[in-house]
């Protein structure tokens, strides 16, 4: 397998194994925040590490295997003992260190370059965390008798029978193995080749239960002969009413193999996704006669028989078997995506047809009755699209508690995290894009926004240092925010780095706060007075700005010192369509993003004025705003130049407020997002310009990139 491409069942062991360490690190994050183990996390936990343990064995990957073993037996250990344990942390560090392997070791397979990691340090220190844990509990048998039963917790007990394996014939049989190892398995008793049925019972909801089976049968190719199982064929027929016999009937094999028969129970019981194994010695003669009595698992094996002779037989109608579990199915990513371009091409053809030129100065009643129908009905098809596509924020809040935990830890601060408003939806690739900002913003809050306990103490601060991660709605956007209530910024300082980087043109006494604050997020800009491992404040801002503009959001931050700072995100649903206002500058058409405009109005001349460097500037209502020449900026010719005769739209982006000029606004409507062609991106003349899109007379019209027009 290693020297294998991914196929599709490793596909569906890392993608599974990805999300229960995920599941299992906020189990540990909650019992941490408790200070205490519940007997429904131990049991949960102890399930999971369970059933990766089966799947490594399964997929031969025996370092994921006996790491998980390890794990299995601590958390056995707890469940069984339930000792005292004086300090969480003693399990929580060594399981944490545990999953960041398991996580690592899951990168390592999508990139087939995971066999030269090696967890033996984490296996010892789990076991050394074990032994600390007895050494401290109350009640806790400490005989040699109970360490080889926590040793081999999970082979205890599985050989389908009331009486538990003998120890003795145990040790070291399987631990940790999967079937491939059988060769390398030093049996201490006689073999003999027999011949055994096995009955397997997967898990609920584990899906794909052919598929498993099928992978069951390969392994076993070459270390068992006179291999028959039921169903037969298990990659042929109808998939779903083959898996549907294995969960009602299980999965069961004859074979015949050189093994003690709780050797092959402990192996069987190993196997992903097993909730039951039933391992037992048959004859010769009952090779090859299952249990087969259910008249729809008939239907799997034989073949079909002719439909005139199969109606004549009924005498009862068809009740259909319904699974009620299969309520969710798993769709690629990439077929989202090419139905959501193709929903952006109906929006297109969309408008193309109602805006046809032909069609201009046409009264056409039954037409626009047809057209307000069919819009209607593509607006319904995206929305669904679009939820389809929309995932909560949780995930990614969720992750940012280990970043808390761990930074809280080394510094010794005690910080607390709170989550507001995780339920929030986004597009999915924006919360993929969304991770490493977020992650940079919240580690830059721990390390250098929150102080340390004695600074604390000296201004009186009361209040346990805290992190807020808070989102919510905001009609077409989601703003998301990063609180914390440490130390804050320093405006001083800020500006003192300004001045000395000649970062400032003008007089310092005419910044406000904010635009201050914001200069945080200038490239190398930082106030931190050394780097730590974890990050600076203001080392590599300027990265996270670029990141949040990328997406066609806005970053903005305020502080208070001594009481803390506060970074607003703001970012759109989705990056895939957008309403956007059409406008003309010359025989050049323009999109803005709705979002982004204020206002607009036509000025008078008076209200134009020009500076001592020749820029354009307009008042309004006591407010002075720099005027953007589209014109100038992109050499459109023949364009308006009469301010009275054209239109200013007032933007706004990042708390920076100004005016572009053009010669009329055609309309608003919602647009398709297409990237610029690669040819002109080497042009330097694009600053400014986000994409382009197709318009309904089939005129190509620039989106403008509000965040770089005025830089």
């Amino acid at each position: 397998m290693a020297n294998q491409e991914m196929d599709p069942i490793v596909q569906a062991f890392v993608y599974e194994t990805e999300g229960m360490l995920e599941q299992m690190e906020q189990i540990l994050l909650k019992c941490e925040d408790n200070d205490g183990f519940e007997d429904d996390d131990i049991n949960e936990i102890f399930r999971i590490m369970h059933t990766i343990k089966g799947g490594a064995g399964m997929m031969w990957f025996n370092k994921l295997a006996e790491l998980a073993h390890s794990l299995e037996d601590m958390f056995y250990f707890l469940r069984e003992e339930n000792p005292t344990i004086s300090d969480i942390s003693l399990v929580s560090d060594n399981v944490l260190a545990g999953i960041d392997f398991m996580k690592t070791y899951m990168d390592g397979i999508k990139a087939n370059d995971y066999e030269q990691l090696e967890a033996d340090d984490i296996v010892n220190d789990i076991h050394e965390a074990i032994e600390t844990i007895k050494g401290e509990g109350t009640g806790v048998k400490k005989n040699n008798e109970n360490e080889k039963e926590i040793d081999e917790v999970s082979m205890e007990g599985t050989n389908g029978t009331e009486e538990p394996v003998q120890e003795d014939e145990m040790e070291d049989m399987g631990k940790g193995k999967n079937l491939s190892e059988i060769d390398e398995i030093e049996l201490e008793m006689e073999l003999e080749s027999d011949y055994y049925s096995i009955v397997l019972t997967y898990q609920d909801g584990c899906e794909m239960e052919h598929i498993r089976a099928y992978q069951v049968v390969q392994e076993l190719q070459g270390k068992a002969q006179n291999i028959k199982h039921f169903p037969d064929k298990l990659l042929e027929g109808d998939a779903d009413a083959l898996a549907s016999v294995i969960r009602r009937k299980g999965f069961q094999i004859h074979m015949q193999i050189d093994m003690p028969l709780e050797e092959l129970q402990q192996l069987a019981s190993n196997l992903a996704f097993i909730e039951n194994a039933v391992v037992k010695k048959i004859t010769l003669d009952e090779v090859g006669k299952f249990d087969d009595s259910d008249d729809e698992a008939k239907v799997v094996v034989e073949e079909k028989k002719p439909a005139k002779e199969e109606k004549e037989k009924k005498t009862e109608p068809d009740v259909p078997v319904l699974n009620h579990e299969q309520k969710r199915i798993n769709v690629p990513v990439e077929k989202l995506d090419m139905l959501m371009d193709l929903v952006g091409e109906l929006v297109l053809s969309e408008t193309m047809v109602v805006s046809n030129p032909d069609l201009k100065g046409i009264k056409l009643d039954n037409f626009s009755k047809a057209a307000r129908q069919h819009r209607k009905i593509i607006g319904e098809v995206q929305d669904i699209v679009m939820s389809i596509r929309m995932m909560p924020l949780s995930t990614t809040f969720t992750k940012m508690k280990r970043i808390v935990r761990d930074i809280s830890k080394k510094l010794d601060r005690d910080m607390q995290i709170e989550l507001i408003g995780e339920e929030t939806e986004v597009d999915k690739n924006i919360i993929e894009q969304i991770g490493d900002p977020l992650m940079h913003l919240v580690r830059n809050a721990a390390d250098h926004g929150i102080e340390s306990k004695e600074e604390r103490e000296k201004l009186g601060k009361m209040q346990p240092p805290k992190i807020t991660l808070e989102a919510c709605n905001s009609g077409g956007d989601v703003l998301i925010k990063v609180i914390d209530n440490g130390k804050g910024l320093d405006k001083d300082k800020i500006l003192e780095k300004a001045i000395k980087n000649n970062l400032i043109d003008g007089d310092v006494s005419e910044l406000t706060d904010k635009q201050i604050y914001n200069m945080i997020f200038l490239p190398g800009f930082s106030t931190s007075e050394k780097i730590t491992e974890f990050s600076g404040r203001g080392v590599g801002m300027d990265v996270v700005r670029n990141n949040i503009e990328g997406l066609g959001g806005t970053i903005a931050v305020d502080s208070v010192k001594d009481e803390g700072t506060t970074v607003t995100l703001k970012i759109p649903l989705t990056l895939a369509i957008v309403s956007g206002m059409i406008i003309r500058v010359g025989k050049a058409k323009y999109t803005i993003p709705i979002m982004s405009i204020q206002e607009s109005f036509r000025p008078s001349a008076k209200d134009i004025i020009i500076d001592t460097d020749g820029n354009e500037m307009v008042m309004v209502r006591g407010g002075c705003y720099i005027i953007r020449r589209l014109s100038k900026m992109y050499n459109v010719n023949n364009a308006e130049q009469d301010f009275e005769k054209g239109i200013l739209i007032m933007l706004e982006s990042n708390d920076d407020t100004f005016c572009i000029f053009a010669d009329e606004i055609i309309g608003e409507q919602q647009v398709v997002v297409k990237p610029l062609p690669e040819y002109v991106k080497r042009f330097n003349s694009i600053q400014g310009i986000a994409g382009c899109t197709l318009l309904g007379d089939g005129d190509i019209s620039l989106i403008l990139d509000v965040a770089n027009i005025n830089n």
